[in-house]
């Protein structure tokens, strides 16, 4: 009879894939960012919303120009899952 141990709150199981979850979206980001020209000067992984092709669809999100569809293009290739909130019109 095999034993398994359950996982408890404080159990630090699943830290090792959050950090590498939160290091591809870095990796992803990063290259979104030289694939429009604006390269990230920053290399802390952790600070995920200083990207510049987060920041330009902030601030410019609103407007239709071909760094936006650049960006929601490579976006929606990377993280499918945005694709619902990228063209969710009831927000």
């Amino acid at each position: 009879m095999t034993h398994f141990k359950k996982i408890g709150p404080d159990d630090y199981y699943f830290s090792a894939f959050a950090s590498l979850a939160r290091h591809n979206i870095y990796i992803v980001l990063h290259s979104i960012d030289a694939y429009i020209g604006k390269p990230s000067k920053h290399d802390d992984d952790a600070k995920i919303n200083n990207f510049n092709c987060l920041n330009y669809i902030i601030n410019n999100g609103k407007k239709k120009s071909d760094i936006i569809e650049k960006i929601t293009s490579k976006l929606e290739y990377h993280f499918p899952f945005l694709e619902l909130l990228l063209h969710n019109k009831n927000y």
